[in-house]
This record gives C-alpha cells, structure tokens and sequence, in this order.
C-alpha cells in the first residue's frame, strides 16, 4: 500500500489556508468544526487530513507534522483509528450514517489527543442527516474535531456552516498543478 506523508509541506497552493490552520493549532485556539469549501479536486480533503495529522502529530516540527510518527503514518495510510469519514452512498450522505457516527465522538480518544469526523461532499448530507449532525456540532464533545469538505456550501441548510469556522479553498493556478505533476512524474515539460 502507498502512503502518502500528509503534511501541510507537501500540499501544493492554498498558503493562506494553510497559514489560518497552522496560526489555529499552534495558539490551541482551535474551533470544533471547519467548514472547507472551494472547487473540487483542489486538495480541500488532504488538507484535512494534514491538520488532523498536525494536531495528533508527536513530534511537531516549525508548523508542520513530522510525516513519520505513528499517528502521522497511519493518518497518511487510512489507519488512523480515531478518525471517521462519512462520504455519499449513491448520491447522499444518509441519517442513518450520522447516526452511527455520533456515539463514537463522545468516547476518549484512542490514540489522541484528537479525535475527527471528517464528512466529505458535505453539501450531499440529507436535510435529516445534517439535522442529525447539528446538535453534536452545537455541543461537541472536548477533543473533537469536525471537518466538513465541500465543492457546494450554499446547499447545505444554513443552520451548518453557521457552526463551522469557513476555509476557503480557491483554484490552483495552472503553474503550480504543473509543477506538481511534474513532480509526480505525470507530465513532461514540452
């Protein structure tokens, strides 16, 4: 399996976001629940998972995860046990998928000191699911960290994002998704 290291570092663009998640964790003013919203495919989920990985990170290094700690590793892998991921099942985010995800959230944290409900297309969550979701995000359980992704902000009701923190994510300018394919090994320079 490929891990990838998930480090503020190692995304590309999007530096003021970056800076506001980096400013949030190193003051330990951190809000229960962002709202990440932009265009889609612009890295909005692996910035996610790069500020949950800096907040369980056990060897922080200049405003940034170390990318090899275990909890860094398993963030990177999918494995980290303390982090839940909601995402559409054929086309919606259902109640019944909340409801399952909710009792978790009040459990201490089992590899800590965070635990994460990352729910992704968050603008697909049904009117009952983000019913459902909206008295946990109001009374959230200490050391729990929300983060709703989406493409579409102005779909969810209102009554969400109103107890989210807003990042907004903008389009990557073409320069940089080429230096990053480049990188990566999947264009050449012509």
């Amino acid at each position: 399996m490929l891990i990838w290291a998930m480090r503020f570092a190692d995304i590309t663009g999007h530096g003021r976001a970056k800076e506001v998640l980096r400013r949030c964790v190193d003051r330990d003013r951190i809000p229960n629940a962002f709202l990440f919203h932009g265009p889609e495919g612009v890295g909005k989920r692996t910035t996610a998972l790069a500020l949950l990985s800096y907040l369980v990170c056990r060897d922080p290094q200049e405003g940034d995860s170390c990318g090899a700690c275990g909890p860094c590793v398993q963030v990177g892998s999918g494995d980290f046990v303390d982090l839940h991921t909601l995402v559409p099942d054929k086309g919606t985010i259902k109640i019944d998928s909340v409801r399952n995800a909710m009792p978790r959230l009040f459990f201490e944290p089992l590899v800590g000191p965070w635990k994460c409900l990352l729910i992704d297309d968050a603008h697909l969550l049904s009117i009952e699911a983000a019913n459902a979701a909206l008295k946990t995000l109001e009374e959230p359980p200490p050391k729990t960290l929300f983060i709703l992704v989406t493409s579409a902000p102005d779909i969810l009701p209102r009554t969400v994002p109103s107890r989210c923190f807003p990042v907004p994510f903008g389009p990557l300018k073409p320069d940089l998704v080429a230096g990053f394919l480049m990188g990566r090994g999947g264009v050449e320079e012509h």
